[in-house]
């Protein structure tokens, strides 16, 4: 028969009781955890801007439109004079194409006074002699100052493909 202190021992041994180790000087490790990582809380997503479509004008547009200086609105307004002249130039020259740079002064009225070329890559006199002409018949907003308002703007000449 077996010792009772052997069956003891093996007893133990079958248990679930852990085993306390020797002792060595050093702490024990405990055992790693098991529970699975949580993982981080997803990044806030940035807003990206959404471009309106194309039928609808953007409130930007809107409001760039609404603050247009009074002067570059007429420009606009009578860019089909500035076409015409720029056509007649094509039918003497199909190719041309460049810049012809206006300045002039406006009375407190609001018409346009001393215009005249200051620069012109074309080469076509004609064609800067038609746009200064186009110029001086324009009307723009008075304004309110002492003294006449001097305007220069590029008239930008390119054939569209």
């Amino acid at each position: 028969m077996a010792h009772p202190l052997a069956m003891a021992l093996l007893a133990l041994s079958l248990s679930s009781t852990p085993v306390i180790p020797r002792a060595t000087g050093r702490a024990p490790k405990p055992p790693a955890p098991v529970e699975n990582p949580k993982p981080p809380p997803p990044a806030p997503e940035t807003p990206q801007p959404q471009r309106p479509p194309r039928d609808e004008p953007s409130e930007q547009h809107a409001q760039n439109t609404q603050r247009e200086d009074p002067a570059f609105a007429v420009i606009r307004q009578n860019t089909s004079q500035i076409e015409s002249c720029f056509a007649r130039a094509r039918a003497r020259s199909p190719r041309i194409q460049g810049e012809v740079v206006v300045e002039w002064d406006m009375t407190l009225g609001g018409y346009v006074e001393k215009a005249q070329a200051t620069s012109n890559t074309t080469g076509d006199s004609e064609l800067a002699s038609c746009i200064v002409s186009a110029v001086k018949g324009w009307s723009f907003p008075g304004r309110d100052i002492t003294h006449p308002s001097h305007l220069r703007h590029a008239f930008r000449l390119t054939v569209l493909q």
